[in-house]
């Protein structure tokens, strides 16, 4: 078995086991719950299906052709190794940030966002809950960013590594005293910084985009915290209903987002 595939498959156990022993928010049901991460991870499990097929062997060609013609701000400027791969990880962070603040701002892109936010019982397995054509836009302007930044493979495998357990971690139903909480979002995103993400409120979920660093949402203004974490209430005000919840109704939300499909 592929080790990143065991580590990953290893932490969502792990993840998995910590919310039921430890949760922040009380769930309803171990069969709900069950439910609730079954059908998240059918999207996890699809979209990684589809992004392996459409994109591994052209992202290894880009980067091959970008290493080839020197391309990329890396490359233009001359670091030692070490230094380019923190220089990589960082800038490709900065990248992340701005496409998850894009994919609010712009309503096309909203439109397909929106189903990651429809959940309203947000836990680890709500970092598989994408649309597919949202992971397919995302994998087509990552080609762009590796030529951009001259980015190598390796960077971006290391990248890979670090941000998997990261935004499992920050998507999480685990209860961490908020000291300990307030302590890491100097550094990186944790799970109370994110429930504010995923609230109900537009206000609240237009902020904290950051994937790995907190920093860049302290820099660009976006970064918001709440007096009661507690009351984060997650989900969209009108995709409350079970039907949304279902696969179907799932891979219908930008149709629903967009004005197209109309309630009934």
């Amino acid at each position: 078995m592929d080790k990143q595939l065991f580590l990953a498959i290893f932490l969502i156990i792990g993840i998995f086991l910590a919310e039921g022993w430890f949760p922040f928010f009380k769930r309803p049901s171990k069969k709900k719950r069950l439910k609730h991460t079954g059908i998240n991870m059918i999207f996890g499990i699809g979209n990684g299906i589809i992004t392996k097929i459409l994109f591994t062997v052209s992202t290894v060609w880009v980067v091959r052709w970008a290493a080839d013609h020197g391309a990329g701000l890396l490359r233009v400027i001359t670091f030692p190794l070490f230094m380019q791969g923190v220089i990589a990880f960082l800038l490709f962070d900065l990248w992340m940030y701005w496409w998850h603040r894009f994919n609010h701002e712009y309503k096309f892109l909203w439109n397909f966002h929106s189903m990651h936010h429809t959940d309203t019982e947000m836990d680890a397995s709500t970092a598989f809950r994408f649309h597919p054509v949202e992971k397919i836009i995302s994998a087509l302007l990552m080609l762009l960013v590796f030529v951009s930044l001259g980015m190598d493979l390796i960077s971006f495998s290391i990248y890979s590594f670090v941000v998997s357990p990261i935004i499992l971690f920050h998507h999480s139903n685990i209860a961490l005293s908020d000291p300990i909480d307030r302590f890491f979002r100097h550094f990186i995103v944790t799970p109370n910084m994110h429930r504010v993400h995923h609230s109900k409120k537009r206000p609240e979920t237009d902020s904290n985009y950051s994937t790995v660093f907190s920093v860049w949402d302290r820099i660009f203004g976006t970064y918001k915290e709440v007096d009661d974490y507690r009351a984060i209430v997650f989900g969209l005000e009108k995709m409350r209903q079970p039907k949304w919840h279902t696969v179907k109704g799932m891979l219908w939300t930008p149709l629903y987002t967009a004005g197209i499909l109309k309630e009934g």
